[in-house]
C-alpha cells in the first residue's frame, strides 16, 4: 500500500485507523464529511483519490436504532455512496478496496458464518450494507476491482462515542444510581476492539485475503453483563431497571455472535478481550464527556 484513500476518515474506526498508519508511516487521504467532502459527489472522489493506490471504504450512516426516522439516509449515504466509489475507483483504475460492512446484515441468525444464506434483513442498515456488498461483488465478477469486505461485529475502543456502552456511561455520569437497560437484558452480543479491527484489516489486505471476512472473536456476552463490566469500571452500583421485551429497539438482533473461524484461518489473532475492550472504552467515553463539560 503506497497511500490509501479513507472514506469517514474522521469516525470512530477511521481515527484509529489514522493512528495506525502514522505509526507505520503509511501516507493516507483523510476523506470526510467534517472535511467537507460528500460520498454523494463523484467528481470530488476522483480528484481526491488520484495518487492512492488502495481505498479503505468506511463512510456509512451507522445508526440502526434511528434507521427509520429517515428511511432514505441508509440508501443515500451506504449504498450510493458505495456505489460512487466503486466509479471513481474504476475510472482511475484503483483496485484495492477495503469495505466496512457489518455483522447486521445477519439479522438475527445465531453464530454465522460468511458463506451462509443471506438471512431476513432486521434494519434498514443491514440491507444497505448487503445491497453494497452485493455491488462490490459485481464490481469484482467484472474484473474491475480487489474486494476486501469486512463484517464488523459491533466495535468498541478509543473514540468510542455511540451505542449501547455509551448510552450505559451516559446514564450513570448523569446518575449513578440508576441504569435503564432496553429489553430483558438477555440478548447477547459479540464485541471487538477497534485497535484489533484496524490490525485485522491491514492484516488482510497485507496479506491478499480477498473475500468477506467476519471481524470479529468467539466471545458473547449479555447487555445485562456490558452493564454490569460498565457499573465495575465506573465503579458505580446502580439499581437496574428493565424496559421490557426481548431486543431493546425494532432492528436489534436478539443473538449477534458472528463465528471467527474463517479469519483465524489467516493467522489472525485479537489483542484485547472483550472485557478490555470495555474497559478502554468506558474510559474514552469518561474522558470525552469530562471534555464536552468544560466547554460549558
Amino acid at each position: 500500500m503506497k497511500k490509501i484513500f479513507i472514506t469517514g476518515a474522521r469516525g470512530f474506526v477511521g481515527r484509529n485507523l489514522i493512528d495506525e498508519l502514522k505509526r507505520r508511516n503509511i501516507p493516507y487521504f483523510r476523506y470526510d464529511l467534517e472535511d467537507g467532502w460528500n460520498l454523494a459527489n463523484k467528481q470530488s472522489l476522483k480528484l481526491c483519490m488520484e495518487g492512492c493506490d488502495t481505498v479503505i471504504h468506511l463512510a456509512a450512516n451507522a445508526s440502526i436504532r434511528n434507521g427509520w426516522e429517515n428511511p432514505r439516509r441508509d440508501l443515500k449515504i451506504n449504498l450510493l455512496g458505495t456505489i460512487n466509489v466503486l466509479e471513481a475507483m474504476t475510472e482511475l483504475g484503483i483496485r484495492t478496496l477495503g469495505f466496512a460492512s457489518s455483522s447486521a446484515i445477519y439479522g438475527d441468525t445465531d453464530h454465522p458464518s460468511e458463506d451462509c444464506a443471506w438471512p431476513k434483513q432486521t434494519s434498514l442498515y443491514g440491507a444497505s450494507k448487503v445491497a453494497a456488498e452485493a455491488f462490490i461483488q459485481a464490481y469484482a465478477e467484472k474484473g474491475h476491482i480487489d474486494p476486501y469486505i469486512f463484517r464488523f461485529a459491533p466495535v468498541l475502543g478509543e473514540y468510542y462515542r455511540y451505542g449501547v456502552v455509551y448510552d450505559f456511561v451516559k446514564q450513570l455520569t448523569d446518575n449513578k444510581s440508576l441504569l435503564t437497560i432496553r429489553g430483558d437484558g438477555t440478548t447477547r452480543k459479540s464485541f471487538i476492539y477497534s485497535g484489533d479491527v484496524v490490525l485485522a484489516m491491514l492484516h488482510l489486505i497485507n496479506g491478499k485475503h480477498m473475500g468477506a471476512f467476519n471481524l470479529c472473536t468467539p466471545e458473547s456476552c449479555s447487555v445485562t453483563q456490558v452493564g454490569e463490566w460498565v457499573c465495575e469500571t465506573m465503579d458505580a452500583r446502580p439499581q437496574i431497571v428493565y424496559t421490557g421485551g426481548d431486543k431493546g429497539w425494532i432492528g436489534d438482533a436478539k443473538n449477534l455472535n458472528p463465528n471467527p473461524a474463517k479469519l483465524y484461518a489467516t493467522g489472525w489473532r485479537p489483542t484485547l478481550s472483550i472485557h478490555s475492550a470495555m474497559q478502554r472504552a468506558v474510559k474514552s467515553i469518561e474522558k470525552g464527556l469530562k471534555n464536552e463539560t468544560k466547554k460549558f
